[in-house]
């Protein structure tokens, strides 16, 4: 998501979301960040019609006449709302023009490289056991077995591992690869749909795993692909959602060849990156083949610029040391992502930013002006008790006694009596 004003200048980009998130769920992230998209006083953003109405933002009508070029040979709107899609479509154009200007000017954006799935994941993937099969009739109702289930996410991670785009999800041509497949391992004809049904469940599956994945306390076992949770919690959550036994404490069958197939799908946002936010070195994908040396300040090619690693001080989901799940006595050690050294350093700048808001909450003035007493008694217009109180006031709120120095004398008796109007207790 990008912001432009009316120069063509860049004021905002968020990059790092999947193609598949909505609109909405990208201005959303890209307004709630600390240091993300500022919405400035009394004014719009002129958006496309794919997000909604909300403050600072403002899409055209829908279903109205809309771009440029569907007005012109004569075609004048013909009302309140074609006029305004008019104007909106004549202002928004600037980011269309924005975007030309930067592709002409960075010829490398129409060839940007794509990294394929082998640099991404590991290289090896557990083969499925050769059942055999023989000639059969179709049943009625087909039941999917473990060994179907693998069959046909074993074919399509295998599409994916070759580098094929699947971001929007498998094309037909992968589909019939994986149905035909199917068909030679049961031995009668496995449709294209009902692979395309049965790989929707588990695709479901796995965003199920992911989210319980990022639980509180939970670990993540790579080598026997297990979500670890200590017995407490275990019997808390299962509680709670007894749905998600199935998926705690042991062996996810079939994890790797999901996570080939959808681990690319899923709109997570963990890696967007807003304009406001300094760059630095993003942590890269860990993986068997991969593994990531957070104390070297090199890449491997396939990440990103060098810099400081971001600083993780127990994150989510890192490999579990205890190869238990039911000892629950035993503490599990979580891998830290920063050195000793580092460590100092984060310490030097919390007390750094420690002062700077000691020193902001200071910045109030401390002194009263030496001419404020011989002010407030000048206004012989008002009781001496009034003045008094106005004087008590005035000390009290240093700020506004300044303000009341500087102000002519007609506005100065004024704001006595606004003083004494709002504060009918000081006298």
């Amino acid at each position: 998501m990008a912001a432009v004003d009316f120069d063509l200048k860049f004021t905002y980009v968020l990059a790092g979301w999947e193609g598949s998130a909505h609109d909405a769920l990208i201005l959303a992230d890209a307004v709630e960040r600390d240091d993300g998209l500022s919405l400035p006083p009394g004014k719009f953003y002129l958006v496309d019609a794919g997000y909604a109405v909300r403050p600072g933002f403002l899409p055209p009508y829908r279903k109205t006449r809309y771009h440029l070029k569907e007005y012109g040979g004569g075609n004048h709107p013909e009302n309140y709302k074609e006029l305004f899609n008019l104007r909106h479509s004549s202002l928004r154009i600037s980011i269309e023009r924005a975007f030309a200007a930067y592709k002409n000017r960075w010829k490398f954006v129409y060839n940007r490289p794509f990294h394929p799935y082998k640099t991404q994941m590991a290289e090896s993937v557990e083969e499925v056991p050769d059942v055999g099969a023989t000639t059969k009739k179709p049943p009625k109702v087909m039941t999917w077995t473990p060994p179907m289930s693998a069959c046909m996410l074993r074919s399509l991670a295998d599409i994916a591992a070759k580098g094929v785009k699947t971001d929007k999800g498998f094309k037909e041509i992968h589909i019939t690869k994986a149905a035909k497949a199917l068909t030679e391992l049961v031995g009668y004809e496995v449709t294209t749909t009902q692979v395309t049904n049965h790989l929707r469940k588990w695709k479901v599956r796995y965003q199920r795993i992911e989210k319980l994945r990022l639980l509180s306390g939970a670990l993540w076992d790579n080598d026997r692909k297990m979500i670890l949770l200590e017995e407490q919690h275990y019997l808390g959550h299962t509680q709670d959602t007894p749905k998600d036994a199935e998926f705690l404490n042991t062996p996810l069958v079939n994890f790797e060849y999901m996570e080939a197939c959808f681990a690319d799908k899923l709109a997570t946002g963990k890696f967007a990156m807003g304009s406001n936010e300094p760059l630095g070195k993003p942590i890269e994908v860990e993986h068997t083949g991969n593994p990531i040396d957070c104390d070297s300040q090199e890449t491997n090619g396939e990440g990103f610029v060098e810099g400081h690693p971001t600083f993780d001080f127990a994150t989510q989901g890192t490999d579990a040391t205890t190869p238990s799940p039911s000892s629950s006595n035993r503490k599990r050690k979580r891998v830290s992502n920063l050195s000793e050294e580092d460590a100092v350093q984060v310490n030097n700048m919390s007390d750094a930013l420690r002062n700077v808001a000691s020193a902001i909450n200071n910045t109030c003035h401390t002194e009263t002006h030496p001419d404020l007493c011989k002010t407030v008694m000048e206004l012989t217009g008002f009781e001496m008790d009034q003045r008094l109180a106005v004087l008590d006031y005035l000390t009290e709120h240093k700020g506004k006694g300044l303000n009341f120095i500087a102000m002519q004398v007609d506005v100065r008796e004024a704001a006595f009596r606004r003083i004494i109007a709002k504060n009918p207790d000081l006298v």
